[in-house]
């Protein structure tokens, strides 16, 4: 056969193998669609929905979370009690320098006699137990403390991807529900909220240590 006829031979398989395919296109065999799609197996699937249960974005980081160990900077302010004329013992004082028995101890007077020693909890978070923060003093005169209800310190804590947010820190409210808790702790899949404004008016979003998740309640001013 010489080439111009092989070459056309060729073509004409070429358009009969085409026309087959199109026909092909929507039949099914053995309960699967043979039309071809624009994803293959290996593609990967589409995203699920970034709203979980708990009607909050659950693709978003929460405003507040620890990503590092803290290293508290702020230097105690001294402290000058009223003169009550209390005596003074191993457990009170009447001034900074009776407060010789932990660190950066200062005498605060408390309203009752005698005056009580406040004392630094830590200075880091290796100074407190494992998972446990060290809450560096929001005000010069406030003490550093270790937040032993925690279960982080860091987000790592809460494994990859995960999490560690402050539950009722510096909060001017008080939850009404007894379990919920003053610390960090790392945010689960059944949470209800990521922050406050997740809730309603009057909210916040607290930790609840019955349910071992992240849910709003109600907030009671603080005493």
């Amino acid at each position: 056969m010489g080439c111009a006829k092989l070459r056309g031979l060729v073509r004409y398989l070429t358009l009969v193998l085409t026309l087959a395919g199109a026909a092909l296109g929507g039949v099914s065999c053995g309960g699967k669609s043979l039309t071809p799609t624009t994803q293959d197996a290996g593609a990967p699937a589409a995203p699920a929905s970034s709203q979980d249960a708990g009607g909050h974005d659950a693709g978003r980081a929460p405003k507040e979370h620890r990503a590092s160990r803290a290293q508290c900077r702020t230097e105690r302010a001294a402290v000058t009690p009223a003169s009550d004329g209390c005596p003074v013992n191993a457990l009170h004082c009447a001034q900074d320098s009776d407060c010789s028995a932990g660190s950066n101890g200062r005498c605060f007077d408390v309203g009752l006699c005698p005056s009580d020693c406040s004392y630094d909890d830590c200075s880091q978070d290796s100074d407190c137990a494992h998972r446990t923060p060290c809450f560096c003093r929001p005000s010069a005169t406030d003490k550093n403390y270790c937040f032993t209800l925690s279960n982080c310190s860091v987000d790592a804590d809460c494994g990859d991807g995960g999490y560690c947010s402050p539950s009722l820190i510096t909060s001017s409210c008080i939850c009404e529900n007894e379990s919920c808790a003053e610390g960090y702790f790392c945010h689960t899949a059944r949470d209800g909220c990521l922050d406050d404004s997740d809730c309603q008016a009057g909210q916040s979003c607290a930790f609840d240590r019955s349910a071992q998740q992240f849910s709003c309640h109600s907030c009671l001013v603080r005493p």
